[in-house]
């Protein structure tokens, strides 16, 4: 698991992601799992760069419209003195799931 941490001033709270990075074909895919918002580009720095930006939009744009409370507890997020915690993974798993023939 990677933590994506964005640009931040002294002042200015933070909120914990977890992101994903895959690759497809010649690109990579940056996934923030809990937001649900990806991002891509021609290298791991690119696409955590862009997912960076999308974070950065994606959360700006919840705060303009007054969502973004709902948006991180419906995520998994729990509000604490100290800005928001992010939710538990308790198991992470790989399962083989057979395909219809």
């Amino acid at each position: 698991m990677m933590t994506l941490v964005m640009q931040n001033t002294a002042a200015a709270p933070v909120l914990p992601v977890t992101v994903r990075i895959l690759r497809e074909g010649e690109a990579f895919i940056a996934h923030a799992t809990e937001l649900d918002v990806s991002s891509h580009g021609r290298s791991v720095d690119d696409a955590s760069r862009h997912l960076r930006e999308a974070l950065a939009a994606f959360l700006d744009e919840a705060t303009r419209l007054g969502t973004l409370e709902d948006i991180l507890q419906e995520a998994g997020y729990v509000r604490t003195p100290d800005g928001w915690s992010p939710p538990t993974v308790i198991a992470q798993d790989r399962v083989l799931v057979p395909l219809p023939s």
